[in-house]
Formats: structure tokens, sequence, C-alpha cells
């Protein structure tokens, strides 16, 4: 079988019951005409006041069979959660599996009429395009109305939408938005008041967030405008679209792609309401027979049949929801070791088949390629590899030196320690047959789904946690040598940097996948030793250089992505995985209009302390119970401990809880010195309109020499002692001093020392009867060179 990504990965989503975008105005009287009725429907910014006026002119005999046509689809538009929900448990094919009710009716149903003509009459073919057993439909849905009708203007005001949003899913723009504009045209025309026909049209209307005035930081009021935005959204999908079952109406493929719009909230955030409306999602998911076997049985390419699974994993895991998800996981482990892949002959592990379910790998060979995109089923094991989950990476392993072998290697016209877009199974070859750049000919895929360097950072961000993991510097080559031909294209090394297949070329289009795992390495203290400054993120600008100017542009751009048509992040949004693409990828094409994209990445970044995404190699380092719609926050990612800038925006005390990710134990050092020990969790009350900063420590020996640190006590309090010792590796060379500070952060003890460059130790004895001190139970001593830390270590009393 082949799955195309022309109407195939038509993500149908569906349609909604939707709310007003502004507030209905009362249907008219029995007794008004057709054309007070025509105008009243035509005008109308509510979907539901239009599905009932239009029910109104079709109980006219003159109007009837024409506003029939509108009813329906009036109905399909405004009540498909109450009418045209469904549980999807029944399907056969994965176009179906993303039907939903929002916009499945139309998605490979509706074309542009010169599209549909020259598809009925075969003159543009594109039966291998579409999934196996589809047929085109034999009418261009809906049924036109005559133009001369004083309907068609709303049929014409219908059609453009769905051939935008149809076009808008598809990546079909070329074909379909000339089409969809002069319809709008029409009906822009005939209804200038609609305020949906305006957007379409091209008058934006601001999105205001709606709050009070705060003596907060530039950065905080920014931030909380985005973060209104983006609550704005959520809730609106959970109340509004979410289904009994947990879809949003986009069908169960698309809906479980929602997260990653959302990742800020969804991962930053401890909100109940959301968490549960993700498990909801996810519980619904894993509840269809099709995935009883840990894998979903519907047969397609890996990038859409790994979504169900991996998606909805990943989310559950990353939001720390209780529940069955870990014995998935493991499934989806001996579903890869066990059936999904193989030994090639070349000695290594590999996928099969770009095609699998849980029961069955497609024998064609045409489909028999590893890809980049297999590392989207294996996200569910890979996600947590570094924090000890409980599983045999052994197989991971086998795959990764397979890899390593086929990129470090020059052949078939590819340049060494360049990463082919794929390996034919079962020889492992990456050339002959197919260009090593692009293998969508022979893979069963179309425009370029898999070709180089199609989904490529996964695979980095994948080695940049082996080498975090098991210290092999194999993985750390790849990378190191990844960035050095980035670093020579850069610096104009290579004059060819157009044509396929050169290294140049392969440098520039490449390049910029390999940044996040960079930034990773360099946020655990496992930096490469090659750095790209030129191409580090917002975020990793900030945490490298303390300049947090690219991420104020960052959040102002961000602002102005969510500063416009709210209805396009909600209530006209037909497809759930273009949630937030319409700005840009539709009223971007209108003359004179330009929208910045909206990317909540670096805004994830700066919640969590975590360089890059999470979808992979998740470093995130807190987790936040607070309302993220009166709270702004920033974490500075030190490697071995974090800056941290909150401002709580209510008129009240907010309770905040913070909690650490990956520790079980920290430090909290205030600004006024003081240093608290805490346990998982840090309970703030910050007052209203105010500003706290901290920082968290993490005793994170510098090397092993550091754990014999002593602490020995005896009966008499005069001549009680601390021993210590601690060992560090040093850039810095000059003088500094041994500090222990009480948990009050006043200092107790102070020893100068002289520090050199390279491997120091330092050891000594802290007389506390000298001090006249009563022994606590717990000190922090600190090595210290002016106002830098250089080492520190926890002192507990025996």
């Amino acid at each position: 079988m082949k799955r195309r990504k022309f109407l195939s990965h038509a993500k149908m989503l569906a349609y909604f019951p939707m709310l007003p975008y502004l507030k209905p105005t009362s249907l008219l009287a029995a007794s008004a005409t057709v054309e007070e009725l025509v105008e009243a429907a035509g005008t109308t910014g509510n979907e539901r006041e239009r599905y009932e006026l239009l029910k109104q002119i079709a109980a006219n005999p003159q109007y009837t069979a024409e506003a029939n046509i509108l009813v329906e689809i009036a109905d399909r538009w405004a009540n498909g959660l109450e009418k045209y929900w469904t549980t999807d448990d029944d399907l056969a094919s994965s176009i179906e599996e993303e039907k939903g009710y929002l916009g499945g009716f139309f998605a490979v149903t509706s074309f542009p009429q010169g599209v549909f003509d020259f598809l009925q009459a075969g003159t543009l073919d594109v039966t291998s395009q579409l999934p196996e057993g589809f047929e085109l439909p034999s009418e261009n849905y809906p049924e036109q109305i005559d133009e001369t009708s004083e309907l068609y203007p709303i049929w014409a005001m219908y059609k453009g939408r769905m051939i935008v949003w149809s076009a808008v899913e598809l990546g079909l723009a070329d074909f379909y938005f000339s089409s969809a504009n002069a319809l709008l045209d029409v009906a822009y025309a005939r209804f200038p008041d609609n305020p949906i026909l305006q957007v379409y049209r091209g008058n934006d209307i601001p999105w205001v967030a709606q709050l009070n005035e705060s003596k907060a930081p530039q950065w905080a009021n920014q931030q909380r405008i985005v973060l209104n935005k983006l609550m704005d959204i959520i809730d609106f999908w959970i109340t509004e679209r979410q289904a009994p079952d947990g879809q949003f109406g986009g069908g169960w493929g698309d809906d479980v792609e929602l997260w990653r719009r959302w990742i800020p909230i969804l991962v930053g955030y401890d909100i109940d309401h959301v968490n549960a409306a993700m498990k909801k999602l996810a519980n619904g998911l894993w509840n269809l027979e099709r995935m009883k076997d840990g894998y979903t049985s519907i047969q397609s390419d890996v990038e859409h049949s790994a979504e169900d699974s991996s998606d909805t994993l990943a989310m559950m895991l990353l939001m720390n929801q209780s529940g069955d998800w870990s014995s998935k996981v493991d499934q989806i482990a001996a579903l890869f070791r066990d059936n999904w892949s193989g030994i090639n002959g070349e000695g290594h592990r590999q996928f099969k088949s770009t095609y699998f379910t849980a029961n069955e790998v497609s024998s064609d060979e045409e489909l028999g390629f590893q890809v980049n995109y297999h590392f989207r089923a294996l996200q569910p094991i890979l996600l947590n590899w570094h924090r000890g989950a409980d599983l045999d990476y052994a197989s991971i392993i086998e795959l990764l030196d397979g890899i390593y072998a086929v990129t470090a290697t020059e052949g078939q016209g590819k340049p060494a320690w360049i990463p082919p877009a794929a390996m034919k199974w079962p020889s492992g070859e990456f050339g002959g047959s197919f260009d090593w750049w692009n293998p969508d000919a022979q893979s069963g895929a179309n425009r370029g789904t898999y070709a180089f360097p199609r989904y490529m950072e996964s695979l980095f961000t994948t080695m940049a946690q082996a080498y975090a993991v098991t210290d092999d510097v194999r993985y750390k080559q790849v990378l190191e040598e990844m960035a050095s031909i980035r670093m020579d294209q850069l610096a104009g090394v290579y004059s060819d940097t157009s044509t396929e297949g050169t290294i140049g070329w392969a440098a520039k289009k490449a390049g910029k996948n390999i940044v996040e795992a960079i930034e990773k390495l360099a946020a655990i203290g496992k930096p490469l030793n090659v750095d790209i400054p030129s191409q580090y993120s917002d975020y990793h600008k900030w945490v490298a250089n303390d300049d947090f100017t690219e991420l104020e542009n960052y959040l102002d751009r961000q602002t102005r992505a969510f500063g416009y048509n709210r209805m396009m992040f909600m209530e006209e949004v037909r497809f759930t995985d273009r949630v937030d693409k319409f700005n840009k990828e539709y009223l971007g094409t209108l003359p004179g209009k330009d929208y910045e994209t909206p990317n909540v990445n670096a805004l994830y970044s700066m919640i969590t302390g975590d360089p890059g995404t999470p979808f992979f190699f998740p470093l995130n380092k807190v987790r936040w119970q607070a309302d993220p719609r009166d709270t702004a926050i920033r974490v500075k990612n030190r490697t071995d401990f974090l800056e941290i800038d909150l401002h709580n925006f209510q008129p009240s005390v907010q309770s905040i809880r913070m909690e650490l990710v990956d520790a079980e134990e920290a430090y909290v050092e205030w600004e006024s010195g003081h240093i608290q020990p805490i346990s998982k969790h840090l309970h703030l009350h910050v007052s209203p309109d105010s500003s706290v900063s901290f920082k968290v420590l993490y005793e994170m020996p510098i090397s092993a020499e550091a754990e014999d640190v002593e602490v020995t006590v005896y009966p008499n309090p005069f001549i009680n002692s601390v021993n210590y010792i601690v060992s560090w590796k040093s850039e810095y060379e000059g003088e500094g001093r041994v500090e222990i500070l009480n948990l009050q952060g006043k200092e107790v003890y102070r020893q100068p020392i002289q520090i050199k460059s390279g491997n120091n130790t330092v050891f000594g004895r802290w007389l506390v009867g000298t001090n006249k001190t009563a022994l606590e139970s717990v000190y922090v001593l600190r090595v210290m060179a002016g106002k830098e830390r250089i080492a520190s270590k926890k002192l507990i009393r025996n």
C-alpha cells in the first residue's frame, strides 16, 4: 500500500459547534422577507444563527432546494460535536483515522472546480498519491448553487473557506488559493459587514489581551501576553471542542499533535483541568481496539502511524501523569527489537520498512527503508534514557551504531560525516538505486517526505543523548564532524551550496538541525569541542552571553504572532494540526500582508530551563503549579544551578509551587545570600504585583573526590570540627577562598586559598568552637573566586 501526502495526509479535521465570533443577533420574525433573511444569514458572525436563518429560508418553497444545500453545510459547520462526532474505532485506513467532525466532511471531497475537472477527466493523474482503495468522488462537494441565485454568495462563502482550509492542510496553496479568493471576493462584496469574511479578505481584527496594569519588567509583560493567548486557545479547545472520548474534532491522527503547540503550558505548568483534558485524549486513544497490541493496527507510513502512540505517550510522560504508560513504552521497545527491526547486510540493526503495524511489517521492497522519521516511533523509548529509564537500550545502541557507520562513510556521492536520508533494507546501503539525499521515489512517499534533511534534528538530539548516557565518543564525533562542516560552510569554504548532494549543499540544508544537540550537551556540562555561536538559539544566547536582547525580540514577535484574528486560532479552525497556521500560511499570501509565525519553543525553554524542545532529549528542570495567566517565569539553566526570575501579576499574594523534575533535593539561594535546602518542591508566596529572584543549586560534585567531604562532631562544642576536602578542575588561576555558610546564609568560616589552572584539591578543618557557634545539622561549603562560585558541597552533621 502506498500512502501519499496529497490527500491521504489530508488530516481531516472537522468542524465544531461554533461559538459566536460576535454576539448573535436575534432571529428575524416569521414575517421577514427572504431578502431580509438572506441579508441576516450572510452578515452574521455566528454560525449557529446562520444555520437557523437558512432553515427559515428553506421553508420558502421557492428557495427550498438551494437553501437545503446550504442548511446541510451549515449544520456540519455549526453542530459538529453535538451531531457528527463519532468514536471512529472501526476505521480501516489512515485517511479515515484522520477524519474528524470539524472538516472531515469536505477535506477530500471539495476541490476548486478547475482541479476537480482535471481529476475527473484524467488529465491530472493523482491515483498514486491517494491511499489504497480511495476513489475520487463523482461530484464536487458541495453541490453548486446557480451564480445568479440570491443564495450564491453564501454558498461561495462556505466553499471558499473549505478550499482555503483544505489548501492549508494539504499544502496545495498554488492550486487552491486563487480559486478560494475569487469565491470569497464574491461573498465579501455582498456581505461586507460579515466579520469572518472581513478577516478572510485581509481586514485583521486585533486580538487584545485585557490585562491589568503592572510594574513588572518588560520581558514579564510580554510573556504574560503570550501565555494568556495560549491559555485562551487551550481553554477554548477543552471547553468547546473536546468530545466525550477525548477527541478535539480533527480525528485522532491530528488531535494527538495538538500538544506540540502547547508545550509551555502542558510541560511547564501543572494545571488540573489541562492535565485532565490531555489525559482524557490519551486514554481515549489507547482505549481503541486498534491500539490493543501496543501500536496502531492501521498500516501507514511511519511519520503518521507513529503519531498515535508516540504523541500520547510522550505527552503523558513529560506531563508526569498517572497511568500505565511505562508498560506501553515497554511494548514499543519489544516491537522495535523483535518485529520492526533486524540485522542488515552490514551487520547493523535497522528498521525493515517505512510501513508497519503492531503485528505486520510491509514486505514491499519499495517501502523497505530506514529514515529519520523512524525516530518518531522510538520517541517514547528515548525520552527518559538519560534519566535512568528501566529499559534495555541495547537495540537502540545497535541502531545508532549502524547510523554512525553509514554517516562516517563516503561513497555513492555522499560526503563523509553527512547522514544519509535513508538506508535500504536489508542491504544497509544508502545509495545506488536512489540518490542518498532523496529516497522518496522508492519509499512510497512523495513531495520530499523523507528527503534530506527532513526530521534530522531527531537523529542529532538522539546522538547527543546517547553520548550523554554512554560517553561513547563515536556519537560525539558525528556531531562534531557535522558541526565542523557547518562552520566551514558558514565561513565560505564550499563554493557550491546549491547543487544537490554536494557537501556545501548538505551543510547549508542540515546545519541548523544540529544546533539543539549542541546546546543540549552544553547544558549538561558535556560540550562539543566545536561550537557555532552565530547559530545559537535565542535562549542559548541568553545563557551563554547573559544578553536577554534576542529573547526580548522573540517575545515581541510572539505577541504579534498571536496579536490578530483570534477566531483563526479557535472557532474557525478546521484542522487541529493547523491550529496556529492560518494567519501566516493563508492571509500572509494576500497582497501587502505579512505575519509572524507562532513558535512557542523558546517560551517553553524560558519556563522550564530546557534548551530546545522536549521531544527526544528533554532537559526540563522545573514544573510550576501556578496560574500562567498571572505569572511570568524565566529560568536560566547554568548546568549545575538555575537562575530564576518570577513575577506575580495578581493583585493578591499568589501561592506558587516549583517542582524539581530530575532531582530529589537541591538548595535555594535567595538574593539576600540565605541558602535553604529543599526537597522535591519549593513553596513560594509571592506578594501582589511583585518579582522574586533566586538560584537553585544542585549537589553536583566537580569530581569523585568531592564525595570525600567529612563532618565530625565531638561532645564538647568548643572542639567540634568540620573536616572537608573538595576537588575540581578550573580554568581560573589566582586568589580564592573556601567559605562555609549556615542555613541563614551567614558565613561562619573563611579560608583564603590559591587556585591554579587545572586540577585543584583543597582540604582543611573548621574548628567550630573558635567561632562560638552552635553546630547545626547542615552547612554549605563554597569555593569562590571573587563573586563566582567554582565549586560547592553540602556538609551534613554525622
